[in-house]
């Protein structure tokens, strides 16, 4: 098996390529990626939550901007309040 990241062959039995850490199978790529989408976007989130609290965002305005976004982008969005 090949590394993508830096092409060093490994055995086949190997999960991450002894020289670059990255992970060779892709299902355990696929779990290392769901991982990190989901700790950036609670931190994302705990960071807006406590911008609101603070006064330093209303809440209604960011909440127009989350519903834009999820317009223009997709994206499905948790509501921010105080």
């Amino acid at each position: 098996m090949q590394c993508k990241r830096c092409r060093k062959q490994h055995p086949d039995k190997d999960n991450y390529c002894s020289y670059c850490g990255a992970p060779l199978k892709l299902e355990i790529l696929k779990q290392v990626r769901l991982a990190y989408e989901l700790r950036r976007k609670k931190s994302v989130h705990n960071i807006l939550t406590l911008l609101v609290k603070e006064g330093c965002i209303v809440p209604d305005k960011l909440n127009s901007l989350m519903a834009r976004l999820e317009k223009a982008f997709g994206l499905k969005r948790e509501a921010i309040s105080e």
